[in-house]
């Protein structure tokens, strides 16, 4: 049994790792806090993984104190990947969908099995016969809130992907049927075994909840890699992006909408207009960062002299993020085609026309 156990964990961390090296080579270009998130909750899982196999290792050891150590450094670090997750859906979700409230629970559920994990009432009880190491047994309302957050986790991620089908185009929506799959696999089935095997210690299921999150993993690994970035990550519908100076003369403007026209030297002077509105009603120089307009918004970012303006549908703090990418990388001398190349970088999307 214990080598079964073993056999799960390091086909679970070959998994788990490879993912981890696709996300690190694919995606951590974009250097916003979703693509981090993102890591966190691999590196994350990995360590559950790894607590896990050093529970087993310390059982044959028959070190009690060890295996309590890594039981609760385990729990702790799936409970960090499940956080991370939520913080993950809520940045590249809009603010008027996915609102701090969903955070707040989060945070709640997982400071509450933190607690009772680092509790007296979470200890390492000697094993039937049949079985050759120690097993953690906790209270029935750490195993309530422990499956409950990961269901809730997994919910969150499902939503954010059904969202992303109403934005994303057609042909990705295979890619995040299949994601979908990964993320039922990985966190609902993972939680129906855990639940069982933890609450009438069906030996048979031990550690198998491993396997199941991995696999999970490894279904929305190569999803993200069928994907690419756009499936994902484009997950505000943008109307139009503008890049201009701070007397209204523009250097690029684009559109990411077919039949989607704009005058662009309109545009730039209604945002410059908007600038100079704001610092008379304040009375000192001021820079709006948006124009709420309920479901649309109008962004502004700043830098020096040179401003850009995306009108947007959806607006998120992950393209609130992308907005100051572009900015921090723009400089007057590129041509549009190198632009168009910045844009479609941070953006994950293609502009359909070049207007400037």
């Amino acid at each position: 049994m214990i080598w079964l156990s073993l056999f799960y964990s390091i086909l679970s961390l070959v998994i788990l790792i490879a993912f981890l090296a696709v996300i690190i080579i694919k995606q951590l270009e974009l250097r916003c806090t979703a693509v981090y998130f993102l890591i966190i909750v691999i590196v994350s899982i990995i360590g559950w993984v790894l607590g896990d196999m050093l529970q087993i290792v310390f059982s044959s050891l028959e070190n009690r104190g060890l295996v309590l150590i890594f039981s609760r450094l385990a729990t702790i670090s799936s409970m960090i990947a499940m956080i991370s997750t939520v913080l993950f859906a809520r940045v590249l979700t809009a603010r008027q969908t996915l609102n701090s409230t969903t955070v707040i629970i989060a945070f709640v559920m997982f400071s509450a099995v933190v607690a009772l994990t680092l509790s007296s009432s979470y200890r390492v009880i000697d094993p039937p016969k049949e079985v050759e190491f120690y097993k953690t047994e906790a209270e029935l309302l750490w195993v309530i809130l422990d499956g409950g957050m990961v269901i809730f986790a997994g919910s969150i991620f499902l939503y954010y992907l059904v969202r992303q089908r109403k934005i994303v185009q057609n042909k990705y929506l295979p890619v995040l049927t299949l994601m979908s799959v990964g993320v039922i696999i990985a966190f609902y089935v993972s939680t129906i075994l855990y639940t069982i095997y933890a609450i009438w210690f069906i030996v048979p299921l031990l550690h198998l909840e491993l396997v199941s999150a991995s696999i999970g993993a490894l279904i929305i690994g190569i999803a993200m890699i069928k994907g690419g970035k756009e499936a994902i990550y484009y997950s505000s519908r943008v109307f139009s992006l503008h890049i201009f100076d701070d007397v209204g003369i523009s250097y690029y403007a684009s559109v990411f909408q077919s039949g989607y026209i704009v005058d662009e030297q309109l545009i730039s002077g209604i945002a410059s207009a908007i600038i100079s509105f704001a610092k008379e009603l304040v009375g000192k120089d001021v820079f709006p960062r948006e124009i709420d307009l309920d479901d649309y918004s109008l962004l502004l970012a700043k830098k020096e002299n040179t401003i850009i303006l995306i009108s947007v549908e959806y607006p998120t703090a992950h393209l609130r993020q992308t907005m100051n990418n572009i900015i921090e990388n723009f400089r007057m001398d590129m041509s549009d085609d190198e632009i168009g190349e910045l844009v479609e970088n941070y953006i994950c999307f293609e502009p359909r026309k070049l207007v400037h």
